[in-house]
């Protein structure tokens, strides 16, 4: 539990205490709705995916309005997951109007279609694309209300799209019992280390299910309906959970007994419910929180999609991804390359960009100059989403010029950082800052709240980032 420091005043630590689970918590008074504003506007300020200048914030009672241009639908969407990710915020109205690069449906849809058409998983799939005024309709039939949202995210960050209706139907499984259905949902609840699990209700009736209980923010809000989606049986949800801001992730699920067979467990269940994953037999062995992958799978994003699978996993703190990418197609290097050129073309952020690429026997090579860690990660992105690619060298400089800052500042900015953060438990991470360089210290409860707190840190300012924390049920620092 938290102890509120310097933060808040002393009127908003006194109060309460509320037994949930058999955990007090100090309840504060609400966080101001100035201090909200202010902490979501510094983190747009971060977000490279979403250009905070256009966006304006208001807060009333915790809910946030986003309203404003941006030039992408990517960036609507990223700006408002950076708002569901601050400390206090209860829910997010989203009313930021997409005004991008003026193109013609036409061509908009062209590339949808071959997006969807190279992509993996998506390319057997039978879509249909409308685009009208830069809005895309996709329709027709998937599987799963997973391969539903695949879908929407191959679409997203193509230039010039304005909204995405998403129109594709899957079949709902008839049979499933309601107390099956039940079960399957706090199960993902419990295996996911984002959630902590003890603090939610799951009622279903005839597949149509609620959900009620307390998250720590709207971030954990959105990933229970997700996880609670995604169960096969599930006609319906209605999110009843409510938003108090001062309760941490704590400990509870490994309280009732987390051990590396349910580790493993988990994730193999997660393999299956994947559709870049599903299809391939993927092995995996979990000793003392470190699962390890091998196998054979046919793509790269296969590849990718399962260690990200594996470290969303409540204990899982390393990956030792060990799978072999061996494509169905022996395609040729020169097509491999042609076919990367277009999808960064097509990527809203990275078209601007000078990118050369290189293809040897499948392994792919990106050289060129950026300017941020995002666009970096958003060419591997479009490079990994190719047919025929094993691997991807990414080579790209990011010329990055740092704030100038004192190291005080530097670590003032980052305590900032931590604190609104709803992921991580400031009070037991202390931080060190010399010429630049920040160095993290203390304990963290997964590794889910270890790469946030590093994200924290180079957010807040530091050059590079020392990580010396440890994680309380498994592993160590890296």
């Amino acid at each position: 539990m938290k102890i509120w420091k310097s933060y808040l005043s002393i009127a908003q630590i006194c109060a309460l205490c509320l037994f949930a689970g058999g955990t007090a918590y100090a309840v504060p008074n609400d966080l101001a709705d100035s201090d909200i504003t202010l902490a979501v506007e510094i983190e747009l300020i971060r977000e490279d995916a979403a250009p905070s200048h256009k966006i304006d914030v208001s807060t009333k009672k915790g809910i946030v309005t986003l309203s404003g241009t941006v030039d992408s639908y990517y960036a609507k969407l990223a700006a408002e997951d950076t708002a569901e990710s601050v400390k206090g915020v209860t829910s997010v109205v989203n009313n930021i109007r997409v005004w991008p690069e003026k193109r013609l449906d036409s061509t908009i849809r062209g590339d949808v279609v071959m997006a969807l058409a190279v992509d993996p998983v998506t390319d057997s799939y039978e879509i249909g694309v409308d685009v009208e005024d830069g809005v895309v309709t996709l329709t027709g039939k998937v599987d799963s209300y997973t391969e539903k949202t695949v879908a929407v995210d191959i679409v997203k960050g193509i230039r010039g799209v304005v909204d995405i209706k998403n129109k594709l139907v899957y079949d709902i499984l008839k049979d499933r019992s309601d107390a099956d259905i039940k079960a399957d949902i706090e199960y993902r609840l419990k295996s996911d280390a984002s959630i902590d699990s003890g603090r939610f209700v799951v009622k279903v009736k005839n597949g149509k299910v609620t959900l009620s209980g307390s998250a720590g923010s709207a971030a954990e809000k959105s990933e229970v309906e997700t996880e609670t989606r995604m169960v096969p049986g599930v006609t319906s949800v209605v999110n009843k959970i409510d938003i108090k801001w001062w309760m941490d992730s704590s400990p509870s699920d490994w309280d009732k007994g987390w051990t590396d067979a349910d580790m493993q467990k988990s994730i193999k269940s997660d393999l299956l419910a994947n559709p870049r994953v599903n299809q391939f037999k993927v092995i995996v062995k979990v000793d003392d929180g470190v699962a390890t992958l091998t196998g054979k799978v046919d793509n790269l994003q296969a590849k990718r999609a399962a260690e990200e699978e594996a470290l969303e996993v409540l204990g899982v703190w390393r990956v030792k991804n060990y799978l072999h990418v061996r494509p169905p197609l022996n395609r040729a290097d020169a097509i491999i390359a042609i076919d990367i050129r277009d999808a960064l073309r097509r990527n809203t952020y990275v078209d601007r960009y000078d990118i050369a690429v290189r293809v040897f026997n499948g392994i792919v090579y990106l050289t060129g100059e950026v300017d941020s860690w995002f666009i970096k990660k958003q060419a591997l992105k479009s490079a990994s989403g190719v047919q025929g690619v094993i691997d991807v060298k990414n080579n790209l400089d990011v010329d990055y010029r740092y704030p100038l800052k004192t190291d005080k500042e530097i670590k003032d900015d980052i305590q900032s950082q931590l604190w609104w953060s709803p992921f991580v438990d400031s009070d037991d991470i202390s931080v060190v800052v010399q010429s630049g360089v920040a160095t993290l210290l203390g304990t963290v409860e997964d590794w889910g709240e270890l790469q946030d707190a590093i994200k924290n840190a180079r957010e807040g300012g530091a050059t590079s980032v020392i990580n010396k924390l440890k994680i309380k049920n498994g592993g160590g620092s890296d």
